[in-house]
């Protein structure tokens, strides 16, 4: 008799201690548009407000916004 283990996820959300602040949220958005780059401002803003993992930003469309 063979028993399989199975993998179960320890943590479902990373600790407090390694997430952003808001103050911190804000300063990664306002560097970006200081520095000139708006896309890289609106990338953080569209990661921080949906939560999707940068893998899923592609799938984030004009199309697709308009759709929702």
């Amino acid at each position: 008799m063979k028993v399989k283990m199975i993998k179960v996820q320890k943590n479902m959300f990373v600790s407090e201690k390694r997430e952003l602040t808001k103050g911190e949220y804000e300063c990664l958005i306002d560097t970006a548009a200081s520095m000139g780059n708006e896309q890289l401002a609106l990338i953080i803003q569209t990661l921080g407000s949906t939560g999707i993992r940068i893998s899923e930003l592609k799938s984030v469309t004009l199309e697709s916004v308009i759709r929702a």
